[in-house]
């Protein structure tokens, strides 16, 4: 069983039990988090697709940890100027453990009552002003 789901505007094919590497979230480190957005899920010849989420089911997740990934370095040179600059950037990122995939429950659904038509009242007649002043 695998499911798409959208994090933080990426999507991941996610499987239970599967570690995943995402964008930091503002989460406590063991705390469990569930996604909504769910694209598709599949389980062996049975497969669901979204349009654009399965409101039916959710991926449950446990944070294990947050940290910086290594120093990317940008350089930035104009030639003929003897112009450059270093830059230097660490990103933020969490790791996630997939939990489970499943259904979240079909929220229930509000009926309302039908109200009968109204009946169509006659429009009053429209007076049109006049633009033309006496002199």
């Amino acid at each position: 069983m695998f499911a798409i789901v959208e994090i933080k505007g990426q999507q991941f094919k996610v499987s239970p039990k599967d570690k995943l590497q995402i964008n930091r979230i503002e989460t406590k480190e063991g705390e469990d988090i569930s996604f909504r957005r769910v694209l598709l899920v599949a389980e062996g010849e049975k497969v669901e697709i979204g349009k654009p989420y399965l409101t039916t089911y959710e991926v449950t997740a446990k944070v294990l940890e947050h940290f910086r990934n290594k120093t990317v370095r940008v350089f930035k040179m104009k030639s003929k100027s003897r112009n450059h600059k270093t830059i230097g950037n660490r990103q933020h990122y969490t790791n996630i453990e997939i939990l489970d995939i499943k259904t979240a429950g079909a929220k229930p659904t509000v009926k309302t009552e039908e109200k009968p038509a109204k009946e169509a009242k006659p429009a009053a007649p429209k007076v049109k002003k006049s633009t033309k002043t006496a002199a």
